[in-house]
């Protein structure tokens, strides 16, 4: 075989340190040259392609052994148009989380799963989806990505290695989506050993401080800044706030971005009640009698979903939108413009957000790659052995360099008025509020 071309910044040495090999070794093996066992002769090739090295099948008569120009001549590889392939793996992380795991009742979730994928294709990606209901879904899971670890043994300070060897060659070209909403322990000791192997791992949607990983999210404060600012500017003096009942940073931020926009406007705190319910039609629906005794004119819901639930229950108790009480969603899904009245609300770009995380694991990939190739094998007192087989690596000693981390990159948002929103009415319109509709279509 003979190398046709190369992505950028590719090296022997690159190759070498992550195939556990010498560089002479990676140069016969990509070049049809003897000396080289079958197998090894196969990983090289395998991490060559992935690395974005284009392989020719070698000419009878053309000089087979004879490299591609520049491939000795310099310490860099030619740069080239082919891009590596990475591997990705979706997590959708629904550890104690129920509005992730019935995903056909989340719209948005689809939406954004459907941008994930779209980028996957458009970058050449190869993507698989795997749902985690528990500890031993991620346990299986890992092991299947890199079956080298013991995973049921390997904690955050030290990493478990049966076959310490390959597993960097195993490892690259791979990369995490994580789709989750959970505490910080929950990511334990997954994030941190991925991180440590140079897995590159993105949060998808939401952040975890102090966790050694990226994160893509919606500009959720701005978003709920125009709402709320957009409220205000209407006149509206009276507002209740339903927050998702999530131990997510996005329901928090939403929630601030209201309040701050509102208290600019001259609201005080008692013109603003907050009212958590759950993230669903039902949570909507539900709190509106809440919300309308309080004698709020307007209501701003962390997502579309809720909005939804408080215009069905609105329509039931005789309110009417928007002339005796504005509604505002968040997100956009697709289901919101087509609402009689349509509703108003920040819109989410779902696919922006799949992009940019794709793009941040490409980096992220680069990164690993470069560290990998300046990788040292550990002093002898880092490792030691376990009980059975496998040696443990202490913390610190296995990494492929420094690892950054924390990086968060805003998608931002945009906000769509519709006709759920108007002026404030001159008086508030007494209303049914504690009889509760009987029937609802299931």
């Amino acid at each position: 075989m003979v190398v046709e071309r190369v992505a950028d910044r590719v090296t022997l040495r690159n190759i070498a340190a992550i195939a556990g090999v010498a560089p002479s070794t990676v140069y016969r093996a990509l070049t049809g040259k003897e000396g080289v066992g079958a197998e090894t002769r196969e990983r090289i090739v395998q991490l060559a392609q992935q690395m974005g090295i284009r392989l020719q099948p070698l000419r009878p008569g053309g000089g087979g052994t004879k490299p591609a120009a520049g491939l000795t001549d310099s310490p860099w590889l030619q740069s080239g148009l082919a891009q590596p392939t990475l591997a990705i793996t979706l997590i959708i992380d629904s550890r104690n989380n129920p509005f992730l795991r019935d995903l056909a009742d989340n719209p948005f979730y689809l939406e954004l799963i459907a941008g994930i994928s779209e980028a996957s294709q458009a970058l050449g990606y190869r993507l698989s989806v795997e749902i985690a209901a528990s500890e031993a879904d991620l346990v299986s899971l890992f092991q299947h990505i890199v079956p080298e670890i013991d995973w049921k043994r390997t904690t955050t300070d030290e990493i478990v290695l049966p076959d310490r060897r390959r597993t960097l060659s195993r490892v690259f070209g791979r990369g995490i989506v994580w789709l989750g909403y959970q505490p910080y322990d929950a990511y334990m000791p997954w994030i941190p050993v991925l991180a440590r192997l140079g897995v590159p791992t993105v949060l998808c949607d939401h952040y975890v401080n102090n966790l050694p990983c990226d994160a893509v999210v919606s500009d959720n404060i701005g978003g709920a800044r125009e709402l709320g600012a957009h409220v205000a500017g209407l006149g509206h003096r009276r507002v209740c706030i339903l927050r998702q009942a999530l131990t997510s940073a996005a329901s928090w931020e939403r929630t601030l971005g209201f309040q701050a926009a509102l208290y600019e406007a001259g609201l005080r705190l008692d013109d603003v009640q907050l009212i958590a319910a759950n993230p669903t039609f039902e949570g909507g629906y539900d709190a509106l009698p809440e919300a309308l005794e309080s004698g709020a004119t307007a209501i701003l819901c962390g997502n579309d979903m809720m909005a939804m639930g408080v215009l069905r229950r609105a329509a039931e108790l005789g309110v009417k939108v928007p002339e005796s009480l504005s509604v505002c969603g968040f997100d956009d899904i697709a289901t919101s413009g087509r609402l009689t009245p349509a509703l108003t609300t920040a819109r989410v770009d779902q696919r922006a957000i799949g992009r940019e995380a794709l793009r941040r694991l490409w980096t992220l990939s680069q990164l690993a790659l470069a560290a990998g190739a300046e990788a040292t094998e550990p002093a002898k007192d880092a490792v030691r052995e376990v009980p059975g087989d496998g040696v443990a690596v202490a913390s610190g000693q296995h990494g492929d360099g420094e690892v950054l981390r924390g990086i968060r990159i805003v998608v931002p948002t945009r906000l769509v008025v519709r006709e759920t929103t108007g002026p404030a009415p001159d008086k508030l319109v007494a209303v049914a509020t504690s009889a509760r509709a009987t029937e609802r279509e299931e």
